[in-house]
């Protein structure tokens, strides 16, 4: 799993502030903090 912030609220897009140790996402490892999320299911 993962943590973001940013967002509509903060009128600053949204990054991945943290990576849980352990999850999928860190042992998949292909994001890292402050990626930018894009898109999240097409939206």
């Amino acid at each position: 799993g993962f943590n973001v912030m940013g967002g509509r609220e903060q009128n600053s897009p949204i990054y991945i502030s943290r990576i849980i140790p352990g999850g999928v996402a860190h042992r998949h490892g292909g994001l890292k903090r402050g990626d930018q999320l894009l898109s999240v299911n097409g939206v």
